[in-house]
């Protein structure tokens, strides 16, 4: 699986740098420079709703494949980084970054005006978040799953799903989904991402689904990245995109074919 593992990371890696570059050149010239609405005409808006759909189909098409063919080990360090300190270590930085973003976006909310009930709960669950990745590697290092590991594993996907509410609820007098739906489909992957990762917490794989929702994540992530968010945002979404490509780079390194 090992040549396969990595071609099929190159290509979810290639196609999030191709969404990222398509992205950046809709933003420039796709759309109306008086209203910000669509130019239905331009080809590169239509492009990138295209290559969208096609990312999706082939990552459930890669979903299918591996539900069918091979097997995937039960638990997180099984099936990602089995005592390994060097990936407890790159979940410390990732979890780190994120914790600093943050800090960041907290900081903005503070000193802009009064904050909200929304801003204090998105910046207590992206702390809880960022812990949540330390732990993972600290579980997959230590090969223990505790009661606060099995909690924690749950908290990104509750964290995500504040983060697409209140994403959905700030935009929804805007006319433009275009504007801001990539970054709800970034959100909305990278939470079945982890909602799937904490299966192996638990001791139920689904390498199907979650090979699906970890190419979607990348690809999605990557294409965030190029909108005209604010920096502790587009950290957040940095840090799940190579949080992601990790994760399926390890996973896919360790499945096994099924015997015939």
């Amino acid at each position: 699986m090992r040549k396969n593992a990595l071609f099929v990371s190159a290509a979810a890696f290639i196609l999030g740098i191709a969404g990222f570059v398509t992205r950046t050149i809709e933003l420039s010239i796709g759309y109306e420079p008086d209203t910000g609405l669509p130019i239905h005409s331009s080809a590169v808006v239509n492009t990138m709703i295209w290559l969208s759909l096609i990312v999706i189909l082939l990552a459930g098409a890669l979903g299918v494949l591996l539900r069918h063919n091979y097997t995937s080990k039960r638990t997180y360090g099984a099936a990602f980084a089995p005592a390994k300190m060097s990936y407890f270590l790159f979940t410390v930085v990732l979890g780190v970054l994120w914790l600093a973003a943050t800090v960041a976006h907290a900081f903005i909310a503070y000193t802009s005006g009064a904050p909200t009930t929304q801003d204090l709960a998105y910046s207590i669950l992206s702390v809880l978040a960022a812990v949540s990745v330390m732990m993972l590697g600290h579980n997959a290092f230590t090969g223990r799953a505790g009661s606060a590991m099995l909690f924690f594993s749950l908290v990104p996907e509750v964290f995500l799903t504040l983060w697409l509410v209140i994403l959905f609820s700030v935009n929804q007098t805007n006319p433009v989904l275009l504007s801001y739906s990539y970054q709800g489909l970034a959100i909305a992957s990278s939470a079945l991402g982890f909602f799937f990762v904490a299966g192996y917490v638990y001791g139920k794989p689904g390498p199907g689904k979650l090979s699906f929702s970890l190419v979607c994540a990348i690809f999605f992530n990557a294409v965030a990245l190029a909108d005209r968010t604010p920096l502790p945002t587009r950290a957040i979404f940095a840090v799940m995109l190579v949080f992601h490509s990790v994760s399926l780079v390890r996973f896919l390194l360790r499945l096994e074919k099924n015997e015939l």
